[in-house]
């Protein structure tokens, strides 16, 4: 079964699909428990990755997240963080757009406050090894027409310093000269009675 669906927000013209893939913010019990599985920290498809439109010139970032998550007061959850605030999602960027080399980038906003606060996507690498010596820069022609993808499954938290206090979060990504559609996330002070 798919996810409870939400209107995501307009996406910037050069990110548009042609045809709008089905976004999703998940509320079902059901599919709730599925985000407890998903392999945060990988680049492989989930239960609750966002489906990739059917046509292939389509270029942008998608994500899906669940609806809420709980607060942890006074002891962390396993992450070592207040609350785990899975995101799911995945990309198809050209590669001229990525030469800069800035990482992927979550934008999570505070509905109540407006406050906006950004995290830097970056994995720390436990076996660094030297690039080789005397390579030539990419000539930004020879990417014409090349584009990458992949899935990704991230817990925002451990991207962003957010405060640790029950709150609803607009959350979206940014990547390679695209934004994401914006998914809403409630962190929560209890579980729902709904999720009980």
């Amino acid at each position: 079964m798919g996810c409870a669906p939400v209107t995501p927000a307009p996406a910037t013209p050069d990110t548009t699909p042609t045809a709008t893939p089905s976004l999703w913010n998940s509320t079902a019990l059901h599919e709730l428990a599925k985000y407890d599985d998903v392999p945060l920290g990988t680049r492989e498809p989930s239960a609750c990755s966002p489906t990739r439109p059917g046509d292939v010139t389509w270029r942008g970032v998608l994500i899906q997240a669940r609806s809420h998550v709980t607060l942890i007061p006074g002891r962390p959850a396993a992450s070592g963080r207040f609350a785990l605030i899975p995101v799911c999602g995945l990309y198809m960027l050209d590669l001229i757009n990525l030469m800069g080399g800035q990482a992927m980038q979550f934008v999570i906003t505070d509905i109540e406050s407006r406050q906006v606060y950004r995290g830097p996507v970056i994995e720390v690498d436990d076996n660094p090894q030297a690039p080789p010596p005397d390579q030539k820069p990419i000539d930004p022609a020879s990417l014409k027409g090349m584009a990458t993808g992949s899935h990704f499954n991230l817990d925002a938290t451990q991207y962003v310093a957010l405060p640790a206090r029950a709150a609803t979060y607009e959350i979206a990504i940014e990547y390679g000269g695209s934004r994401s559609n914006t998914v809403t996330v409630a962190v929560v002070s209890a579980a729902p009675p709904d999720s009980r």
